[in-house]
């Protein structure tokens, strides 16, 4: 019964709510978006390190039997020491699954990744898709736009445009989209590519990994609740609780009920 917790730095995680709620769906799920922070491209790693550790802390608070980084700069920054030494509740991150999917099951050889500063800068894409060639765009301007609402237009397009020509020019076969806010400039960006790369959503892969790993664990939820067996979703963000309400009622299609601040993991 215990709910799987799922944070990311603003709306872009989301995108992999939607999608676990789709594959799992009387599972229970705590979101929390970190408006005061957002966004964590332009941070140092330790600042990272420091919110992070704060949502974490309160995750367990929560009693989480998991969570889920679906944030790519935390997942590179902060996930890989957690697994080495080891954490109470399994968690899971962004970048390992559809890595290792570009990898060994969908035959690319040529791979494009956008993602924000901090995670290009970390290498941590570029190491788990050797020996693949690949390159990595940092895309600072993109962020900003889903956390307005922005994802068509001309500045959308002009700023893709940059971001897109190394891409482009490493006449990349598939195209990871390294960032939990990009998927919804997904359609911008397919129409915009000219040599028929194909775009990837890592939140599709992530979702199967915890799918497999909770059934493995016997942490799948298997008791209805008295609502046709569907879970709720608890919201909170560290500011502007009315400001993502709306936000997440428009990206998730339905009408967000309550949108709890907490204070305590204001900017840090």
């Amino acid at each position: 019964m215990q709910p799987i917790g799922i944070f990311d730095s603003g709306v872009g995680g989301l995108t992999v709510l939607k999608r676990m709620r789709e594959a799992l769906p009387r599972e229970n799920y705590i979101y929390f978006a970190d408006l005061a922070n957002v966004p964590y491209g332009d941070k140092s790693p330790g600042h990272i390190v420091k919110i992070v550790s704060g949502i974490l802390d309160f995750m367990r608070h929560k009693n989480v039997k998991a969570i889920i980084m679906a944030c790519n700069t935390s997942s590179a920054l902060v996930l890989p020491g957690l697994l080495e030494n080891g954490y109470p509740v399994p968690l899971f991150g962004m970048i390992e699954p559809i890595a290792e999917a570009a990898k060994n099951g969908l035959g690319s050889k040529r791979v494009g990744i956008l993602a924000n500063p901090v995670t290009v800068n970390s290498g941590i894409y570029q190491k788990m898709l050797a020996p693949l060639n690949s390159v990595a765009v940092p895309c600072p301007r993109l962020v900003p736009f889903v956390e307005k609402g922005i994802f068509e237009g001309e500045e959308v397009e002009s700023a893709l445009a940059e971001y897109l020509a190394p891409v482009e020019e490493l006449n990349a076969d598939t195209l990871i989209l390294g960032c939990t806010h990009y998927p919804f400039l997904a359609p911008v960006i397919e129409k915009m590519l000219k040599n028929g790369t194909r775009v990837l959503d890592p939140s599709l892969y992530t979702v199967k990994q915890v799918k497999q790993t909770l059934h493995k664990l016997c942490l799948l939820r298997k008791m209805n609740n008295g609502n046709g067996g569907k879970g709720r979703v608890e919201f909170y963000t560290s500011k502007s609780p009315e400001n993502f309400k709306s936000l997440a009622g428009l990206f998730l299609g339905e009408q967000v009920e309550d949108v709890k601040e907490v204070s305590e993991l204001a900017a840090v």
